[in-house]
C-alpha cells in the first residue's frame, strides 16, 4: 500500500511544476509514524514536486536514493542535512520548521513548512537513528 500511494503521489507530482510564485506543492495527507517508510510518505506527498530526478531543485533528489542524498551529507548552503540522532543539527530538519538561519533560504515547502504531524515524522526518524529500517 505504501508503494503504491509513494508511485501515485510521484506520478502525480511529476505533472505539477514547481512554481514558487504560486507555491504549487503536491499535496498530501499528513503522514505519522518514525521510520524510513513515513519520511518517503512525507517526501511524496509535499516535496518531490520540486526536489524530484527531474527537479532537483537545490541540488536536492528525494527521489532516485534519498536515503543516501541526506545522511551525513552537506547541504547547498553548508550545513549537514541530516545527522543521526540529532535533529537539532540536521538542517533538513531546520528546513521543514523554519529553524534555518535568514541567510539559508526559505522554509521548506516554500511558505508554510511542513505540518506538525509530518515535520514531527522526521524529526522522530533523526532522533531514531535516521535508519533506513521501515516498521512492520
Amino acid at each position: 500500500m505504501r508503494f503504491a500511494l509513494f508511485t501515485l503521489v510521484t506520478t502525480l507530482a511529476a505533472f505539477t511544476a514547481c512554481d514558487d510564485s504560486l507555491n504549487i506543492h503536491a499535496g498530501g495527507e499528513a503522514v505519522a509514524g518514525d521510520d524510513w517508510c513515513a519520511v518517503q510518505e512525507v517526501f511524496a506527498a509535499h516535496c518531490l514536486t520540486c526536489h524530484s530526478a527531474g527537479a532537483a531543485s537545490g541540488g536536492l533528489d528525494l527521489e532516485t536514493d534519498p536515503y543516501a542524498d541526506l545522511i551525513d551529507q552537506p547541504s547547498e548552503w553548508g550545513p549537514t542535512l541530516v545527522v543521526p540522532s540529532d535533529r537539532d543539527a540536521s538542517f533538513l530538519y531546520n528546513k521543514v520548521i523554519g529553524a534555518q538561519s535568514s541567510d539559508q533560504g526559505g522554509i521548506m515547502p516554500l511558505g508554510s513548512g511542513l505540518d506538525d504531524t509530518s515535520a514531527e515524522t522526521i524529526g522522530a526518524w533523526i532522533d531514531g537513528g535516521a535508519t533506513e529500517d521501515c516498521g512492520g
